[in-house]
């Protein structure tokens, strides 16, 4: 909590958005004045997202699902077909996913141990919605947790820190993502924890790292595609 109070944690909260300003500004690239618009404009969206997904999972116990990347802040590389959706869980307790299946042409319910551009790789095997036993009006039940229940499941496992869901969408212009719910079971109705200084602090850490690493990760990233581009050919698989 101390950190919070001497204004420790907003300092070091800023100097790491001062070291992700420096990956815009010396990224390597041959940059013209609309390319540090649309650099700072990216970078941009990725301070408003770190803050607004740190504020979203500061209560595993209440999940709520953010979306992300979404047209406001991009990273790089994403599926320009799918709707992203982040929550955080926790893999000992029970959560209940709902919605009513819309017209998209697929779901992907998978979990993440965290963000790729933090060095968290593993990805569980998703449940797809293709898969799902659905009520005559296209509503659906997802139980997440340990042991199996009767019904739709896909099993929480150790290690995993986040429910991630991909809606595919091919025609933007008449296909619409599926409405989801989560809540941990037994939780419902449960009031927020209290926030206190060194949570808040937690918060900020959280939000600068993930501004940071991400805008230094697809910088590399997209440096490394530039230097292995060859005109009119297909990359090799990587």
């Amino acid at each position: 909590g101390q950190r919070l109070a001497t204004g420790a944690a907003w300092k070091e909260f800023c100097e790491r958005l001062k070291r992700a300003g420096r990956h815009v500004l010396e990224g390597g690239f041959n940059m013209e004045p609309i390319d540090f618009a649309d650099g700072f404009h990216y970078l941009a969206g990725l301070v408003g997202t770190g803050l607004q997904q740190a504020l979203a999972f500061a209560a595993p116990d209440l999940p709520r699902f953010y979306r992300n990347p979404d047209t406001r802040s991009k990273w790089g590389g994403e599926n320009p077909d799918n709707l992203y959706l982040w929550t955080k869980i926790r893999p000992d307790r029970t959560y209940k996913v709902t919605g009513t299946l819309s017209n998209c042409r697929e779901i992907l319910f998978e979990f993440h141990d965290g963000y790729m551009q933090l060095g968290d790789v593993k990805v569980s095997k998703p449940l797809a919605a293709s898969q799902l036993v659905l009520n005559p009006d296209r509503s659906f039940e997802i139980i997440l947790s340990a042991q199996k229940p009767d019904g739709n499941w896909l099993e929480l496992l150790p290690d995993y820190g986040y429910l991630v869901v991909r809606q595919y969408l091919y025609d933007w212009a008449t296909e619409r993502p599926t409405d989801l719910y989560i809540v941990q079971v037994g939780a419902e109705g449960m009031a927020p924890p209290p926030l206190t200084a060194a949570r808040m602090a937690e918060m900020l850490d959280e939000a600068g790292l993930w501004t940071e690493v991400t805008a230094e990760h697809w910088r590399h990233w997209m440096w490394e595609a530039i230097k292995s581009y060859r005109k009119n050919e297909i990359a090799a698989p990587t």
